[in-house]
C-alpha cells in the first residue's frame, strides 16, 4: 500500500514538473506599406490587429520578443509581365507594378509612348498604363513637382485615384518569422473598393495563413525565478595588519547560498561559507611564524538586479557578515561589512556566477593563545552555479 502511494505521489510530482505549458503566439503587424490610398491602408492595418486578436494570437506592440510578423502593403494592381523586347526599343506595350527611386521619388519623363507613363528605377524602365483620360487632365494640371522632372510620390497617386476611381489595388499580405526572417506565407486580395466582402475574404485569408503556425511552448525566462539556490568555489587572499603587515594569497573556502527576489529589481541573500584564515605573525629563520584557522562565515546581503540582454544577471550589492572561528585558534570579530558585484550568465535551469567581494572586519580580531590583535582586509572572487525556482509569471508584451 505504501508503494503504490509514493507511486502515485511520484507520478504527480512527475506531471507538474515535465508537463508542457503553451502560450499564444506572439505576433507583431507594422505599418501597412505601399503606394495605396491611406483611408486603405488604415482599414487594413484596424483589421489585421483585429483578427490577430479575435483568432487567439497575442498582438505585441515592438517587433522585439514577437514570434512572426504580419507585413502587409497596398499597391496598383497594374500587372506583372516580364519584358518581350528590349526596353530601349520603340516597342513600349508592357504593363509593370510602379517602383520608387532610392530617394522616395517617381522620376517622370514622358507620356506619349503608347500611353504609357514610364519610370526610370535601377534595374531599367518600369512602365505604367494610364487611361487617355488621366493624360488629357496631366496636360492641363500637373501633380506637384519637388524640382524639375521629379514629382511627390502619395500626390501624384492621389492625383490617379481621383481621376479613376474604377483603378484595381492589390492587398500584398506576408507571415515572417521573426527569428530567422523566412516568409512563411503569402497571400493577396485584389479589390477596387473596401467593402464587406474584403472584411471577409480577409478573415478567411489569415486564419488560412495562422493554421499553419505551430503551438510555441513557454519557457519562462529563469532569471525570473522567485529563489535561487548556489554553490561555489572561493579563492580568499587576505591582509592581516598588526606590527606588521602579511597577505596571503593561499586562502580557498567554499559556499552555499539562497536568494529571494522579493521584486523585480531587488533580492536578498542568504549564505554560508567555509574559509581558510591563514596569519602570518613574523618570519624566522626556520620559516614563517604563523597560525591557521577555519572560519564560518554567515553573509546577508541586499542585491540590487539588473537583467540587461537575454542572458545577464548584473547584482550589485552591500551587506555584512557573521564571522564563527570552527578551530577555536583566533577569535575573528562577529561582524564584517561587505560590498561586492555578481555577475550571471543564464546556463540551463539557472545561472554561472562570477562574483567578486570586498569585506573588512569592523573590530580587530584576535590569536587566542597570544592574546594579539590584528586587523583583516578580506577580498574574495567566488565562481559557481546557482538553480532557479518557481520562475515567476512573465507580462507579455
Amino acid at each position: 500500500m505504501k508503494k503504490s502511494l509514493m507511486l502515485v505521489l511520484l507520478l504527480h510530482l512527475g506531471y507538474f514538473v515535465f508537463a508542457q505549458s503553451f502560450r499564444e503566439v506572439k505576433i507583431f503587424v507594422p505599418p501597412i506599406t505601399g503606394v495605396g490610398r491611406m483611408a486603405d491602408k488604415a482599414f487594413f492595418y484596424r483589421q489585421l490587429s483585429y483578427e490577430v486578436v479575435i483568432q487567439y494570437h497575442a498582438l505585441v506592440r515592438a517587433l522585439h520578443g514577437s514570434d512572426f510578423i504580419l507585413r502587409g502593403s497596398v499597391d496598383l494592381y497594374v500587372g506583372i509581365t516580364e519584358p518581350e523586347e528590349d526596353p530601349d526599343t520603340e516597342d513600349k506595350t508592357l504593363t509593370r507594378k510602379p517602383t520608387m527611386n532610392t530617394r522616395g521619388m517617381l522620376e517622370f519623363f514622358a507620356a506619349d509612348l503608347d500611353n504609357d507613363l514610364f519610370f526610370e528605377t535601377e534595374g531599367g524602365i518600369d512602365y505604367y498604363r494610364v487611361p487617355q483620360t488621366i493624360l488629357d487632365d496631366i496636360n492641363s494640371e500637373e501633380p506637384p513637382l519637388i524640382e524639375p522632372g521629379h514629382f511627390e510620390f502619395e500626390p501624384f497617386f492621389e492625383f490617379i485615384y481621383d481621376n479613376d476611381p474604377a483603378l484595381e489595388f492589390i492587398f500584398y499580405l506576408e507571415l515572417v518569422d521573426s527569428v530567422t526572417g523566412q516568409v512563411i506565407a503569402q497571400q493577396g486580395i485584389i479589390y477596387q473598393t473596401i467593402d464587406a466582402s474584403v472584411s471577409t475574404l480577409l478573415s478567411i485569408l489569415l486564419y488560412n495563413m495562422f493554421s499553419g503556425i505551430p503551438d510555441i511552448e513557454e519557457r519562462p525566462d529563469i532569471r525570473n525565478s522567485l529563489l535561487f539556490l548556489g554553490a561555489s568555489f572561493l579563492w580568499t587572499p587576505r591582509l592581516y595588519t598588526f606590527e606588521r603587515q602579511s597577505f596571503n594569497v593561499t586562502n580557498i573556502g567554499a559556499g552555499l547560498s539562497a536568494e529571494l527576489h522579493f521584486s523585480k529589481r531587488w533580492s536578498v541573500e542568504l549564505g554560508a561559507q567555509i574559509t581558510q584564515d591563514w596569519v602570518v605573525i613574523y618570519e624566522t629563520p626556520e620559516g614563517p611564524d604563523s597560525v591557521r584557522d577555519l572560519v564560518c562565515e554567515i553573509p546577508l546581503a541586499l542585491k540590487f538586479v539588473l537583467k540587461p540582454l537575454d542572458y545577464f544577471m548584473l547584482e550589485p550589492y552591500l551587506g555584512v557578515h557573521y564571522n564563527f572561528s570552527l578551530w577555536e585558534i583566533t577569535k575573528p570579530f562577529i561582524i564584517s561589512w561587505l560590498a561586492g558585484f555578481q555577475v550571471g550568465i543564464k546556463a540551463g535551469p539557472g545561472v554561472i556566477t562570477i562574483d567578486p567581494r570586498y569585506s573588512m572586519d569592523m573590530n580587530p580580531s584576535i590569536i587566542k593563545d597570544r592574546e594579539q590583535e590584528y586587523q583583516r582586509y578580506m577580498l574574495q572572487i567566488g565562481v559557481g552555479y546557482k538553480f532557479g525556482f518557481f520562475p515567476k509569471q512573465t507580462n507579455k508584451l
